[in-house]
This record gives C-alpha cells, structure tokens and sequence, in this order.
C-alpha cells in the first residue's frame, strides 16, 4: 500500500442530553421515559458517564483540549468539543480499546455524531492527507455519513535553516521552499500593484482580467 497512517486515529462522539429540547406526554411514558432531542450546542450533553461493562468513565473534552473545528453536517452543525477515544497505531491495542468502546455501548440513543479522524501519507505524491469520516443521527433514527479528504504539504522551519521542508525520509530540502516563498513574494507585489492602480483609475481590460484572475 503506497498510503501510510502517520500517528494514531481518533474516535470523538457528540451526544446530547436527556429531555433537553424534547418531552414526553404522560399518557407515552410507558413507552419510555427518555427522550434526546437532534444536536444543538443547547441541548449537549457535557457531563462524564461511565461504561456498564468495563467501568471505563468516559469525559468530556473542551474545544480547546480536541484542537478540532466544528464541522456543519446534514443534521446539525457540531462544535469542536466531545468525548474522544485516541487509538494507538498498534492493532490489537486499537482493537481492544474499540472492543471495550462496544461492550460498554459508547455509541448509543444520545448519540448525535461520531467522528472519525486520521492523517495519512502518501509516499508517491509526497503529500498528507487529512482524512475525516462523519455519521450523523438524527432523533428520528435516520443516519447519515460522509467523508472528507483535504490534502496538504508539511513544512517544519528552523532558525539554522530559516526554513526547510523535512521528507519522511529525513533529506531537507531548502530549493523547493525558497521558490515557493519567491513565487508568494512575486505574488503579493502584483496583487499590491493591481489594487492601487485600480484605485487610483488606472487600469484597462486586462488589468481587470488579471485583478480576477489573481484573487
């Protein structure tokens, strides 16, 4: 396989609370007593819970602890915070910790959104990709998922170096670096030129042209 997992993978799950945005008639309570209205920031749930069967608590983290960004979906648009389960890139280690996740029911009826996250390389491309997978469901029992794939180059600068682009291969590379800091000089200085002979009315077609075609 030319795309390798770089660090682990995580598992982050938004659920909301009990009878927070819903209620039951009490003519249906006999039916059940619990009731989870769709996600909204209003409505989550926060507080800590703990596994039936291995007894594991499971806490929620902040958006400043998950270092994620909220993400608007079919359902619901849904902040960075959540109860994470990080997998280590071992397999049977990752297993247990998904197994142990299922017997203790991590996914179940307050469950709005479950996320799952990685970062892959691939090794033809000499480029990241972000990888994220996104299941939704609703309160009416619909379930929706997606993926989204966003690739991007790594760049690691240093003051011995000023800057450098590191290979997973361990070679740095200054050429690559350098052109493009040029490229994004060169840039700037034609951008900056256009706007101010735009604003000081001397401009013609192509100079419009080239405006639209920078921005």
């Amino acid at each position: 396989m030319d795309n390798k997992v770089v660090g682990g993978l995580r598992l982050r799950q938004m659920r909301v609370a009990n009878k927070k945005g819903c209620s039951i008639p009490t003519e249906y309570d006999v039916f059940d007593k619990k009731c989870y209205a769709n996600y909204n920031y209003a409505v989550r749930d926060a507080a800590s819970f703990t596994g039936p069967v291995t007894e594991t608590v499971y806490t929620h983290k902040t958006a400043s602890e998950t270092m994620a960004a909220t993400i608007d979906g079919k359902l619901g648009s849904y902040d960075a915070s959540g109860y994470v389960l990080d997998l280590e890139r071992d397999f049977a280690k990752a297993s247990a910790t998904v197994t142990a996740a299922a017997q203790d029911q991590f996914i179940d009826k307050p469950t709005r959104a479950m996320f799952l996250t990685m970062n892959v390389y691939n090794t033809n491309m000499d480029i990241f990709v972000f990888c994220q997978f996104l299941c939704e469901f609703g309160a009416s029992g619909v379930g929706v998922c997606r993926a989204d794939f966003r690739p991007f180059k790594s760049f690691i600068t240093s003051w011995a170096g000023f800057s450098a682009e590191v290979h997973l291969s361990g070679a740095v590379t200054d050429s690559m670096l350098w052109c493009r800091l040029v490229f994004a000089v060169l840039y700037l200085y034609h951008v900056s030129a256009l706007i101010f002979n735009l604003c000081k009315k001397r401009y013609s077609t192509w100079m419009v042209i080239d405006f639209i075609n920078y921005v």
